[in-house]
């Protein structure tokens, strides 16, 4: 009897005949059967969010260092038991990594490596794994940066980003951080060192005028505050200062806007309301008024970083919770005798603000000037206590750094504190911390974009991610 076959088993074996060859092409490259190479990689699951390798900084002598404290974890994948295993450490500058420095933990398929840094500058971490005849590898770039431990100062070292320029705490455990140059906000750890936690781009939300859609020039935030009366709400605010190179005007450093802060530690988030770009004007008017030559402290072609210049670098809420103080780098008045540094104060600041929207006309109260040594305030904030730290600096970028106690009010003269500022930070964010004896700090936050971190003369702005950084101190208050 002849055989009868289905149309489904007919176009099977046509199309089998069709892919026979490439059947046989891939049988001859390779055995399904072969079992899978050694492979040793980074532990995405065990590693700690504050280290992303294979890039990773550490600090010479640091026990906060993440790199050294929690380690960096690799796993080894297609392991044979049966075989003998062997790890190694190679390092390929052994004057900033010895190799006995590279101290390996073995936990079954598990590896923890710490490094101890020697020196400064960089070296290539070669983690290689034998079992039997096979060998796998695995290569950590390392940068390590100088640290000296100032007597009685707790520093922590935050990586991701060098210009720190003004913080706000969120409770004891979480900070909110802006970086100058990259109109972001930071959420990082106050008592880890190491990576954000998260980290928040406002560049789309504030119609900046001043670059495209991939490369928005800075708003150069150096200032901000939270809210006293409306829960989750702050305010942030641009240096309004001129280029620091062609010292022309930049349009988008006149940002004043609004956030809206919710949720806690990997919950947190922040929605950015909307902003006003006109302050600049209204403030330079008013200080015209005055008798202080605003315009010409900000006009074109004129540096910001000089006793005549336009530079904003503070702000907070006065005695009054409504009240809001916009403090000034420069210009150090007044002409004739340049010691003091101004305060502008902005009457009941929310209701004319009100997220951006502006529904009332700004009003101004008299200026306050007020002496800090010939220095321009970098950032100042309300204690516990009632009254104000102010971190005072000079117009320019040259270390006469030193904290001021202040009343807040007009008719009060600020007293320096002669409190020890370490020798390497650059401040400028203040934070308060009161730990859980009552002991009272103050949070000193750097902007180290211009420090060369690694002896190769390239500045820390200039790094990628990984390697930047700036140092967080913390000093106790009498």
């Amino acid at each position: 009897m002849e055989k009868q076959y289905s149309l489904s088993a007919v176009l099977f074996g046509l199309a089998f005949y069709l892919l026979l060859p490439n059947l046989v092409t891939d049988f001859s490259n390779r055995n399904l059967f072969e079992k899978e190479k050694l492979t040793i990689e980074f532990d995405t699951n065990l590693n700690s969010f504050l280290i992303h390798p294979p890039n990773v900084s550490g600090v010479i002598s640091d026990p906060k260092d993440p790199s050294f404290k929690f380690g960096i974890f690799f796993k080894v994948l297609n392991f044979d038991a049966k075989k003998k295993f062997e790890i190694k450490a190679i390092s390929d500058n052994q004057q900033v990594v010895k190799d006995e420095n590279i101290i390996i933990e073995s936990l079954n398929l598990t590896l923890k490596i710490k490094i101890k840094p020697s020196n400064v500058g960089y070296s290539n971490l070669l983690i290689t794994c034998k079992n039997g005849d096979e060998e796998a590898s695995i290569t950590i770039n390392y940068a390590a940066s100088a640290f000296e431990q100032e007597s009685g100062v707790n520093t922590y070292w935050h990586t991701g980003i060098t210009d720190a320029s003004a913080a706000l705490a969120i409770d004891n455990n979480y900070m909110l951080v802006a970086d100058d140059e990259k109109n972001k906000l930071l959420l990082y750890f106050r008592n880890l060192s190491g990576l954000p936690i998260k980290e928040f781009d406002y560049s789309t939300s504030l119609n900046l005028s001043d670059g495209n859609q991939d490369n928005f020039k800075e708003v150069d935030c150096e200032a901000g505050v939270a809210s006293l009366k409306k829960s989750g709400r702050a305010y942030w605010l641009g240096s309004m200062s001129n280029s620091e190179t062609s010292f022309k005007q930049e349009p988008n450093r006149n940002r004043l806007f609004a956030t809206e802060m919710t949720g806690v530690g990997k919950d947190f988030s922040i929605k950015t309301l909307d902003y006003t770009d006109g302050l600049r004007k209204a403030i330079i008017k008013y200080g015209d008024a005055k008798g202080f030559k605003l315009s010409k402290c900000g006009s074109f072609g004129h540096s910001s970083k000089v006793d005549d210049g336009f530079n904003i670098e503070g702000m907070c809420f006065a005695p009054d919770s409504s009240t809001l103080y916009i403090c000034f780098r420069a210009p150090i008045l007044p002409d004739s005798n340049k010691t003091k540094s101004l305060i502008i104060p902005i009457l009941n600041f929310e209701k004319w603000f009100d997220e951006g929207h502006k529904i009332s006309k700004i009003s101004f109260d008299e200026p306050i000037l007020i002496d800090l040594g010939e220095r321009g305030i970098r950032d100042i904030i309300a204690v516990s206590d009632g009254t104000y730290a102010i971190i005072a600096g000079k117009a320019d970028d040259k270390s006469n750094f030193s904290i001021y106690s202040w009343s807040g009010k007009r008719e009060d003269a600020p007293q320096e504190t002669k409190m020890f500022i370490p020798k390497d930070s650059k401040p400028e964010a203040l934070l308060e911390f009161i730990d859980g004896s009552g002991n009272q700090f103050l949070q000193i936050l750097s902007d180290n974009g211009s420090t060369p971190f690694y002896n190769d003369g390239v500045k820390g702005k200039y790094l990628i991610p990984e390697f930047k950084k700036f140092r967080d101190d913390y000093l106790q208050l009498n």
